[in-house]
């Protein structure tokens, strides 16, 4: 009876759904996951996406069992505005690494067109190699690991999809430094590298270039306008969290399945004879009210609903 009682208050404590963080310049995402965990006192919390330590913006957070959607997070696409700045390249393709070539300019060298042109010659299915300064791993080990002990390996090249790439801003010039800067945003696939895009954008342009800022704008869904810093959060968490059945009614359509299908669906198991459904998949399917899961059609000639993402719905009571 106690043990019931104890898991049955464990239960209603656990939250489950989103916080929007909007990430400042110097926390890792890991300390963004660290944050949420003493503020909301719980171990299951993810992250649906890395930001480097100094790139700023919305990093969406997912607490309990809507862990098992940062998948879904991490596909969507993603927008970022930044710096690219033409005139020296770095060890980190960002500014914040080593120069390692320098190439001074002359007010009036690049003009803004040949600058538009490079950035609408990398829309489109492009191949990046990801910068040693990386968390991809070969080998077992992490890239900047291999960087960090003075190390070169061949790094896997990635396909990636820039959907649309625009400069923001006149360019810049620093009449100091002999570079030019300009503000750009760029809308990309789950993998793109901006920093490795900014290098290419100078190669294109025959000169040596870096990152100098860089804030994602859009992530899983979520805008920047969505996103709040830790500090708020932590004076008010109840004010900037996203319940995870408030977050499946606005991004899927609901299918409400009879009481005979309940034991099928609360076992993970398929639903058949579902021929009348044909559009908008993956479906949120519920019986008398509660959240069981996310499914898919199996096939447009077997009409048969089979489990994508299956929740605990006793957890959410």
């Amino acid at each position: 009876m106690l043990y019931c009682l104890r898991t049955f208050l464990r239960r209603r404590l656990v939250k489950h759904g989103f916080v929007i963080v909007n990430k400042s310049a110097g926390l890792t995402s890991h300390d963004c996951v660290g944050k949420l965990r003493r503020i909301f006192h719980q171990k299951r919390i993810g992250h649906s996406g890395t930001l480097d330590p100094n790139v700023t913006g919305v990093l969406p957070l997912a607490l309990g069992q809507a862990t098992k959607l940062i998948e879904l997070l991490v596909d969507s696409g993603k927008i970022y505005e930044g710096d690219i700045c033409l005139g020296y390249s770095t060890t980190t393709e960002d500014v914040w690494g080593e120069i390692v070539e320098r190439c001074p300019l002359v007010l009036g060298q690049i003009k803004d067109e040949k600058i538009d042109q490079a950035l609408k010659s990398l829309t489109g299915e492009i191949e990046q190699i990801p910068p040693m300064y990386s968390a991809v791993k070969v080998k077992g080990k992490r890239l900047y690991e291999y960087a960090r002990a003075g190390e070169e390996v061949e790094r896997p090249r990635r396909h990636v999809v820039i959907e649309d790439f625009l400069r923001l801003s006149k360019s810049s010039y620093d009449a100091e430094k002999k570079c030019l800067t300009f503000s750009f945003r760029v809308s990309c696939s789950k993998g793109t590298y901006v920093r490795t895009l900014a290098t290419q954008v100078g190669e294109l342009l025959g000169l040596p270039a870096h990152l100098s800022r860089l804030c994602r704008l859009k992530s899983g869904g979520f805008s920047l306008e969505e996103s709040h810093s830790i500090a708020s959060i932590e004076e008010n968490p109840e004010a900037y969290f996203i319940p995870l059945q408030v977050y499946i009614e606005k991004n899927f359509k609901s299918l409400d399945i009879p009481f005979e299908f309940q034991k099928l669906a609360c076992n993970g198991a398929p639903l058949p004879n579902f021929a009348h459904i044909s559009d908008s998949f993956p479906r949120a399917v519920y019986v008398e009210g509660k959240l069981i899961g996310l499914y898919t059609l199996s096939s447009e000639e077997e009409k048969t609903l089979r489990p994508f993402k299956m929740f605990d719905w006793r957890q959410m009571v």
